[in-house]
């Protein structure tokens, strides 16, 4: 609780819409953002703050990042 995760582009985090804030200590967490990227850039979605985000130890928790390329 009170940690956060944003989207990284190139290992930099990119525009606050990104951000999301981990106010509660269970269920899911879930954000939509669209960003203009560039040909092979790297996308990883990380902690954005001081506090861990901890996961409980159970196999059906985890991390996920859905892309939809809009355009060529």
């Amino acid at each position: 609780m009170g940690a956060s995760i944003a989207i990284a582009v190139g290992g930099t985090t990119v525009q606050a819409s990104t951000n999301i804030s981990a106010l509660i200590s269970t269920g899911e967490l879930s954000g939509t953002a669209m960003l203009t990227l560039s040909d092979n850039s790297v996308i990883t979605l990380r902690n954005n703050s001081l506090v861990a985000l901890t996961l409980p130890l159970v196999l059906a928790i985890g991390a996920q990042i859905n892309i939809i390329r809009l355009s060529n």
